[in-house]
């Protein structure tokens, strides 16, 4: 049986001292594919590189969690890594992106501009 990881956050920094490692064991355990979604525009490039380097796959999106400091050249970033890479296989699906209600404090409105943009 082969597995898929629909959520890794390999581009985080907390993976830096360990990535390859934290890679070599997941595939060990038998998770032939991994997902990486982005979570800000800043970190757009990095999963799209990182899944090409490694046979992942990726989702571009602003995460709810960072909506409030998503800018409109952010959502236009977005708007155009979407149309400049719609036909890279790697590319699995617009993400991460919606609408969080657990976060106490978080503004509700402003994640449903960034999710309907």
């Amino acid at each position: 049986m082969q597995w898929i990881d629909t959520h890794c956050h390999l581009d985080a920094a907390e993976f830096d001292a360990d990535r390859a490692a934290v890679i070599e064991r997941a595939r060990a355990a038998g998770v032939a594919r991994l997902v990486l979604p982005a979570v800000r525009a800043a970190n757009f490039d990095t999963v799209r590189e990182l899944a090409h380097a490694h046979g992942f796959v990726y989702a571009l999106g602003i995460h709810p969690l960072y909506a409030a400091d998503a800018s409109a050249q952010d959502l236009e970033q977005l708007r155009q890594a979407l149309r400049t890479h719609r036909s890279d296989a790697r590319l699995v699906a617009v993400g991460e992106i919606g609408i969080d209600h657990f976060v106490p404090g978080l503004d509700r409105a402003r994640q449903q501009q960034v999710y309907v943009a």
